[in-house]
């Protein structure tokens, strides 16, 4: 049982060098190493926003949330740390899907989404060409000013 165990996890080193030094090999270890970490690092389950299929592939129950600007949560949502998905219901209306696990972090991270909706909603970007027909109608408005004609030499 041991003999097995242990075959199954024998890895192969292959190192290209004119001269096998102790340098050389610690090199080659450390790459090795390196690349281990990278593949246990892809099998992990992914975290931050998902798609609907990963958040379901967790295992456990989720819950949802209705959302209508998803830019916004997602902003709010890494500094949390976060398991969520977007599933869009209608056009413009989103349902925020999240682990149950994750219930209480992501009632805070709502909080401040709420907060984000809410000050967003108050102030009120006047678009680029209302403003310049805005600025149009005040040039319009000032007095026009007439220029002295410069006096035309006689010198010449």
């Amino acid at each position: 049982m041991a003999e097995e165990e242990v075959s199954r996890r024998t890895v192969a080193l292959i190192v290209n060098s004119s001269k096998l030094t102790g340098r050389v090999l610690a090199q080659a270890v450390r790459a090795l190493a390196r690349k281990l970490q990278q593949e246990h690092a892809a099998h992990k389950a992914p975290q931050g926003r998902q798609t609907v299929a990963q958040l379901m592939n967790h295992g456990g129950a989720t819950s949802g949330i209705p959302v209508e600007a998803p830019a916004l949560f997602d902003r709010v949502a890494r500094k949390c740390k976060v398991d969520y998905a977007f599933y869009k219901t209608n056009e413009g209306k989103y349902l925020l899907l999240f682990r149950e696990q994750q219930k209480d972090a992501i009632t805070a991270c709502f909080e401040d989404y709420s907060r984000l909706v809410l000050k967003k909603g108050r102030t009120r970007r006047v678009p680029v060409l209302e403003r310049l027909k805005q600025a149009q109608e005040r040039v319009r408005r000032q007095p026009v000013r007439e220029r002295e004609k410069e006096a035309v030499r006689e010198d010449r």
